[in-house]
């Protein structure tokens, strides 16, 4: 019964739960039905359960919305940590490979060198 109290003060600030003359503050002769009629009242207003649908259905689509986002950085960490270990996986073939061939190594060393040495060139005669 709290729960439904705080929840038609939350959605009714005009509701006689909130005045300084509401149900705790309710005493003496009478002050039962007295309790029971304000009760009575705000859950009778029309609009309270309308108000309560919406305000559900906002938080489940924030908390939805918060879920996917929480799914899809999760998602993205794993996969970034699966990319390194291919990446690592392939450097370590790329060494072994390297070294089963020298021959290929040497040629490839020998075609870096000269994509280097065509760079600087480019970076002298542009003045970089």
């Amino acid at each position: 019964m709290l729960a439904l109290m705080r929840t038609v003060r939350e959605t009714d600030p005009g509701c006689l739960i909130l005045g300084r003359h509401g149900i705790n503050e309710s005493a003496g002769g009478g002050s039962d039905r007295r309790r029971k009629n304000i009760i009575n009242s705000a859950i009778g207003r029309r609009g309270l359960f309308e108000d309560l649908l919406n305000k559900f259905k906002n938080n489940f689509y924030r908390l939805a919305d918060d879920l996917q986002s929480d799914v899809q950085a999760a998602v993205r960490t794993h996969l970034d940590v699966i990319r390194n270990s291919l990446d690592i996986l392939r450097s370590e073939n790329a060494a072994l490979e390297s070294e089963q061939d020298p021959e290929f190594r040497g040629r490839v060393e020998a075609e870096v060198g000269r994509v280097k040495d065509g760079v600087r060139r480019i970076q002298a005669a542009v003045g970089a």
